[in-house]
C-alpha cells in the first residue's frame, strides 16, 4: 500500500510539472512564446514525505499538494522593483538578491522573516543543501553558511569557487577537495572537512592519481571518485573511498563507470 501511494505521488508530480505547460499551450486565444518560455520551471523540488511539488519560474513560485493535485500557494519573484531568485529547503523556500533574502514557510508561502546583507557582503548565488535547511551562499569574496532552523549564520573558510564540495551524512560537517590549479594529469586532491563555528577546515586523506580524478560525491559512507587513465587504450575506473580514512573500499564494474559518463548528470559533481 506504501509504495502505491508513493507511486501515486510521483505520478501526480510529474502530471503537475507537465501541467503547467499544457494549460498555457492548450488556451483558445493566442499565447505570445514569450509567455510560454517565461512558464518553463527554473527550479523545482518534490517532497514525497510532504507531499509537496514546488517550483520557480521567471517570475512567480508555485507550490502543489501531491495527494490532491491543488495548489497550496503562488507568490510572484518580484518586489518593489526587484527580482529575487529562489531556493528550495526541506521545510522553507528562500527569495534571494544580492542584498537580502526572504525566509517563506514552504506549506503555507507565509513570510517569517528577512535578512538583509551588509554592502561588504552581496549574494552572488545561493542554494540549499540536499535534504536540508542549511542555505549555502556564495558571496563575493568569500562563502556563507546560514542555518535555517536556529538562525545562525557563519562564514566557510573554504574556496569560494571550491569544485567539490557537498554535505556529509552527517547533516552538519562540509567537505571540499582542494587541488592544484593546473589541469591534470597528474591529480592530487586534499579531502578537507569543516564544521559550523570552526576557524579553518581540517584535513583528513589525498587521493592521488597520475591521471584525472573527478569526485562524484557521497554515496552513503563512501566517497565516489571516477580516475581516468590517459594510456594508449584510455581507461575510466570507478571507486568508492572511505569517508573518514581515504582508504579505497570498493571497485566498481567498468560497465558501471561507462554508463555513468553517457549521463550528464554524472559528468561533474561539486
Amino acid at each position: 500500500m506504501t509504495c502505491r501511494k508513493q507511486h501515486k505521488r510521483e505520478v501526480i508530480a510529474l502530471a503537475l510539472a507537465c501541467a503547467c505547460f499544457a494549460l498555457i499551450c492548450s488556451a483558445e486565444e493566442a499565447v505570445p512564446v514569450h509567455t510560454v518560455i517565461e512558464q518553463f520551471p527554473r527550479r523545482m523540488d518534490v517532497n514525497l514525505q510532504q507531499n509537496i511539488l514546488a517550483f520557480a519560474t521567471g517570475n512567480k513560485i508555485y507550490v502543489y499538494d501531491l495527494e490532491t493535485g491543488d495548489r497550496l500557494w503562488w507568490k510572484p519573484t518580484n518586489y518593489k522593483g526587484k527580482h529575487y531568485n529562489a531556493a528550495f529547503g526541506n521545510d522553507y523556500v528562500v527569495l534571494f538578491s544580492e542584498d537580502a533574502f526572504v525566509v517563506l514557510e514552504k506549506t503555507t508561502g507565509n513570510e517569517l522573516w528577512r535578512e538583509e546583507m551588509s554592502r561588504w557582503q552581496r549574494i552572488e548565488y545561493a542554494w540549499f543543501e540536499p535534504d536540508s535547511n542549511l542555505l549555502r551562499m556564495r558571496c563575493e569574496g568569500s562563502q556563507a553558511l546560514y542555518n535555517l532552523d536556529t538562525r545562525q549564520g557563519y562564514r566557510v573558510p573554504l574556496e569560494k569557487d571550491a569544485r567539490y564540495t557537498g554535505l556529509m551524512p552527517d547533516g552538519v560537517t562540509l567537505y571540499t577537495y582542494k587541488g592544484k590549479i593546473e589541469d591534470p594529469p597528474p591529480s592530487n586532491f586534499d579531502a578537507l572537512f569543516w564544521q559550523p563555528g570552526a576557524r579553518q577546515p581540517t584535513k583528513r586523506f589525498t587521493l592521488e592519481s597520475s591521471g584525472e580524478l573527478l569526485i562524484r560525491g557521497m554515496a552513503g559512507n563512501v566517497f565516489l571518485v571516477s580516475n581516468f587513465l590517459y594510456k594508449r587504450n584510455p581507461e575510466h575506473i570507478l571507486r568508492g573511498y572511505d569517508k573518514d580514512t581515504g582508504e579505497m573500499a570498493r571497485e566498481f564494474p567498468t560497465a558501471l563507470a561507462e554508463t555513468m559518463s553517457q549521463y550528464a548528470c554524472w559528468a561533474q559533481t561539486g
